[in-house]
């Protein structure tokens, strides 16, 4: 509620509301002008809203219509709801594995607006997006993950309405740990090393290394004699 007061002699002004589009405001809409009240040399008049919205943002005047009229301007500023970003992946980020983490972002009913959501990595590279009204989910996906895929991955999500004087942005980082999980290639007969070389398994892969009497890279050994 918006109070405007009045203090003058002279009879009772006449008060009158004036909204952010220098228009007269009157009833409807979810704004109610309130009779004036008139105590002594005091008048006074409300400006009521019943559900305050974006709509209702901007600047509001009052003014008389005494022998020396005078204003009066306050500012309405209602807060802009946040969308919300939500992160769900069904598997866990494993080394050499497919991966895929979703990014929602969501808006409230009060703001229902064109929605996009976007992964970026650490570059500013836009890597997947997706559009929508109301929500919007955008897919962070690999194939195949390698240990060098570890980083920061950021889903920016931005919303356009009318209610809207400019799009309204948010985001939230991913920081993306893979776990490498030693796989014994030699012992599970992964390797291709030679009939004649001996396969050692490291953390990271494995090692041919050709037998006595023997000698090439391991993945194919020919005899020195």
């Amino acid at each position: 509620t918006l109070t405007c007061q009045v203090n003058g002699t002279g009879g009772t002004p006449s008060i009158e509301w004036v909204g952010p589009n220098s228009q007269p405001i009157v009833n409807g809409s979810g704004i109610t002008v309130g009779d004036p009240v008139t105590v002594g040399n005091v008048t006074t008049s409300s400006l009521m809203f019943s559900a305050i919205s974006l709509f209702d943002n901007g600047r509001y005047m009052c003014r008389n219509d005494l022998v020396f009229p005078s204003t009066a301007t306050r500012t309405v500023r209602v807060n802009v709801p946040q969308p919300e970003i939500v992160f769900t992946s069904a598997l866990a980020p494993v080394v050499g594995q497919p991966y895929q983490i979703d990014c929602s972002g969501t808006v409230p009913d009060s703001l229902s607006g064109n929605v996009t959501a976007s992964w970026i990595d650490e570059t500013g590279a836009v890597i997947a997006s997706q559009q929508g009204i109301g929500s919007a989910t955008a897919a962070l996906s690999f194939n195949m993950l390698q240990l060098s895929d570890a980083g920061t991955y950021t889903c920016i999500v931005t919303v356009t309405s009318n209610l809207l004087n400019r799009p309204l942005r948010t985001s939230r980082s991913l920081n993306l740990t893979i776990e490498a999980i030693s796989v014994d290639e030699c012992a599970q007969g992964l390797d291709n090393c030679d009939v004649n070389a001996m396969c050692i398994d490291l953390p990271q892969g494995f090692q041919c290394i050709c037998n006595s009497g023997f000698t090439a890279d391991g993945t194919t050994c020919t005899d020195e004699w």
